[in-house]
């Protein structure tokens, strides 16, 4: 079967086929693919299509990522999209739970896409409702930095992606188990639109500041915005 027959998503290094994944490649995982912080080794938490580690491999070009995924269909499409990349030798994608991963090495950086959308309506799909309230069925915010306490370098990082009504609920986790936010990067759609989503990056070992900043996604007419466009250059096709 060839990309043209396939459900998914051509990059310029890589494709994503999502026929088997609830969460499609989406807005939320490329910004953080292009925008999180790296390092030599680095986990991806739910990586579901495998986007974000695919972009990750592709920006850090000496690291090994874990990719972990608790849906077993997820998990097996991730692994083909990996197996067809030309990153294939250093992502591993392993099918488990973070609360059942027990990594041989520790990270320099973890990327998360939580698919977790706090007040909103459960998705008719099981496998979807469980990808879109992975606070209530399996991952919390909680469950992430309670991980990565244990499990990065002192030095390291965590990256993540939510929605705006869930940052503060990610920052008092994130504060309560000894992390800072050391950068914070607030989204909107298009001028007009409100802040709707948030990328942010924690550390143990900074106490300085966080460096902020508030971005567009599009132009009023519905392009891309310059910024958005230069975060992307490397990644999507036009």
């Amino acid at each position: 079967m060839n990309h043209k027959e396939k459900e998914g998503f051509q990059f310029q290094q890589f494709f994503v086929g999502q026929e088997h994944c609830a969460m499609k490649v989406g807005t939320d995982g490329v910004l953080l693919g292009a925008w999180a912080e790296g390092g030599q080794q680095i986990l991806d938490i739910g990586t579901g299509t495998g986007v974000v580690a695919l972009m990750m491999a592709q920006r850090y070009v000496s690291a090994h990522i874990d990719a972990i995924e608790v849906d077993c269909d997820a998990a097996g499409q991730a692994a083909d999209n990996v197996r067809l990349s030309p990153f294939a030798s250093r992502i591993s994608v392993t099918h488990t739970a973070l609360q059942d991963f027990s990594p041989i090495e520790t990270y320099d950086s973890i990327v998360c896409n939580p698919p977790y959308f706090l007040n909103s309506l459960k998705a008719p799909e099981a496998s979807r409702s469980m990808a879109r309230h992975a606070g209530e069925n399996s991952l919390t915010f909680r469950d992430i930095f309670v991980f990565a306490k244990s499990n990065i370098t002192e030095a390291g990082v965590v990256n993540v992606v939510v929605p705006t009504l869930s940052q503060e609920a990610l920052e008092t986790e994130a504060y309560l188990l000894g992390f800072r936010k050391t950068r914070e990067l607030l989204l909107r759609t298009t001028p007009r639109k409100p802040l709707s989503r948030a990328l942010v990056t924690f550390s143990r070992s900074s106490h300085c500041p966080a460096e902020r900043s508030e971005q567009c996604l599009m132009n009023a007419d519905g392009s891309r915005s310059a910024w958005y466009q230069q975060l992307t250059t490397d990644f999507y096709v036009k």
